[in-house]
């Protein structure tokens, strides 16, 4: 039930309606009177400021509470709307396929793709808990791998690794690009590095 916040009776009716301050305006030297008058006038704004504040309050905080049950009610709704929509009824294969021609399953690290904007399923898992669920347990999707080597370049190390992991012993396609100057070893690749221990998956390889 709704509780209704009585309405207390305002000491000052209507403000914009006081002739005090027209006469103040008017007057040159106020009146013992006209000056108690003005401050009576103020204290009672003050009190009613104040009345008008604690009114508000209560109702603020239920207004609150309305819009944060409304929005957690169109989320509800919105969720159930979801779980009858015809996608929910593909099998994970026909899933699958989409996915791959529709994300372009490619780990990217040369200069026009970064990280965080190449592959459609590292969005995606937050759509849907099924697809999260799918896509990473599916070593296909993380099966292709457009890798740019710099020297001492580790930034891509641990992403890099994640779609290692991910594609478990699923045969990999490789585009190596190698922007480095002569090194001594391995230990100066560390992507590189981490590449040569999955060298024995290479289905495709392109230098």
């Amino acid at each position: 039930m709704s509780h209704i916040i009585p309405c207390i009776p305002p000491r000052i009716v209507d403000p914009s309606t006081s002739d005090i301050i027209q006469r103040l305006r008017f007057s040159e030297q106020p009146t013992d009177n006209q000056s108690a008058e003005a401050k009576q006038i103020l204290r009672d704004a003050e009190l009613d400021l104040e009345d008008y504040d604690a009114q508000a309050h209560p109702l603020q905080a239920q207004l609150d509470l309305v819009n944060t049950q409304r929005k957690l009610l169109k989320n509800y709704i919105a969720a159930n709307h979801s779980l009858l929509s015809p996608v929910h009824k593909l099998p994970n294969e026909i899933l699958i396929s989409i996915f791959s021609l529709c994300g372009s399953n490619i780990f990217r690290t040369n200069s026009k793709h970064d990280f965080s904007s190449q592959t459609f399923w590292q969005r995606c898992p937050t759509l849907a808990f099924r697809w999260h669920e799918l896509i990473h347990s599916t070593p296909q999707l993380w099966s292709g791998l457009d890798v740019t080597i710099k020297k001492f370049t580790d930034s891509i190390y641990d992403p890099l690794s994640l779609f290692l992991q991910r594609s478990e012993q699923y045969p990999l396609s490789l585009r190596l690009v190698f922007d480095t100057y002569p090194v001594k070893g391995l230990h100066e690749l560390p992507a590189l590095e981490r590449l040569s221990q999955h060298f024995h998956r290479l289905k495709h390889l392109e230098l």
